[in-house]
């Protein structure tokens, strides 16, 4: 049998079997194999104790490192000799362990580091009473009573979003584990949250505009018309968005790191008002971030529009509203949202990266539609408190 020192790269790299399967020893755990087919790698145990033998398969090797495989078939050989009988059924990863598996697939599918980031907080801020466990330890009522209690102590959007965390973990883990049952998380109700659909009158524009005109902090000033005028993200692509991403003489903003990550990276035309916003706008010495703050090395926290009843997410409801008002096609209103676009069932035709000059007329148009609605809002407001 071809026995090798295997490494992570080698084994995903081995070639698919052709037909049948191929088996390989390794060499510095003697249980260890790997198993090739014609679609799959695998790790397995080829447990021998008193002329028995037994084969335990261990899980997917793209997912599962050689590492925690030679683990779990030296500790599944120790158990087979000393029990004297059939081979025990391995014990099921615990939280820890999916966790770190869930990073690393993360990772290798380009996911960005805000979304990462937003997965490690949901899990350290609520998956607390699950950690250590085994996963077919956790059952389905556990989750639920814990889903539940998180939404009455943070909040129903916070436990929705750790519902999600963890039944992301699961869903890496059963690609890893074949020893899992189902995913407890399937049999929780999300609270949900009703989707707000802004209707947006031209006297709205002009009090967006005026109550952002408040702002005493230049910055915040900044990032909120800008906000308005591109409709970006504000968290994910405002808010991290650094001087190399800005070219005023090309005038294109790169995004490179957007919702979906490294895969939905793309250049979007400069309107002539932002142009001029981030021209306008002062820089701090030593700092990448256009948005930086002034405490700390890092870009600020995104503001809050400061307007009753608003949020600085609506922003961007706002703008493809107007782009809709101003004319502009639904498959460019996505591309300059960054938008996915579905209904096609060609990989290759659902992320749409453009050049930034193809839909730069459809960017100027929508910019320069909303200082029209300011200016419209603002004269409507002007007569309507001349008549009273």
């Amino acid at each position: 049998m071809d026995r090798r020192r295997w490494t992570d790269a080698a084994a995903r790299a081995e070639p698919l079997a052709e037909a049948g399967q191929k088996v390989m020893a390794d060499s510095e755990c003697k249980p260890l194999r790997l198993v090739v087919g014609a679609s799959k790698r695998s790790w397995a145990a080829q447990l021998y104790a008193s002329g028995r033998s037994k084969w335990v398969t261990l899980g997917d090797a793209s997912l599962l490192s050689v590492k925690d495989a030679r683990r779990r078939a030296a500790q599944l050989a120790l158990d087979f000799a000393a029990t004297g009988a059939a081979a025990p059924k391995p014990k099921t990863m615990d939280l820890e362990a999916a966790w770190s598996a869930t990073v690393e697939e993360a990772k290798r599918r380009g996911r960005s580091e805000r979304t990462v980031n937003w997965y490690a907080e949901m899990r350290r801020n609520h998956l607390k009473p699950f950690e250590r466990r085994p996963l077919d330890s956790i059952t389905r009522r556990e989750v639920r009573e814990w889903h539940a209690k998180v939404g009455r102590n943070k909040g129903p959007a916070a436990a929705d979003g750790a519902l999600r965390t963890l039944s992301a973990i699961y869903g890496v883990a059963f690609r890893i584990d074949d020893g899992l049952p189902a995913n407890p998380c399937a049999a929780v109700t999300a609270f949900g949250s009703a989707k707000r659909e802004v209707d947006v009158e031209p006297a709205d524009f002009a009090r967006v505009a005026d109550s952002i005109n408040t702002l005493n902090n230049v910055t915040s000033r900044a990032f909120l018309r800008i906000a308005m005028l591109t409709g970006l993200r504000p968290g994910i692509e405002i808010r991290t968005l650094t001087w190399a991403d800005v070219d005023l003489d090309a005038m294109v903003l790169r995004l490179r790191a957007p919702k979906g990550g490294a895969e939905r990276a793309q250049a979007l035309p400069m309107t002539t008002q932002a142009a001029r916003e981030l021209a306008e706008l002062p820089r701090i010495a030593g700092s990448r971030w256009v948005f930086a703050s002034s405490r700390v090395d890092g870009p600020i926290v995104v503001p809050r529009l400061p307007l009753a009843g608003a949020q600085t997410y609506d922003l961007r409801r706002m703008f493809r509203s107007a782009a809709f008002d101003a004319g502009v096609a639904e498959d460019r209103v996505k591309v300059l949202l960054n938008h996915k676009l579905s209904g096609s069932g060609n990989v290759t035709d659902r992320y749409l990266t453009v050049r930034a000059e193809s839909v730069r007329g459809d960017a100027q148009k929508v910019a320069d539609h909303i200082d029209g609605l300011v200016a419209e809002g603002r004269l409507t407001q002007r007569v309507s408190a001349e008549k009273m």
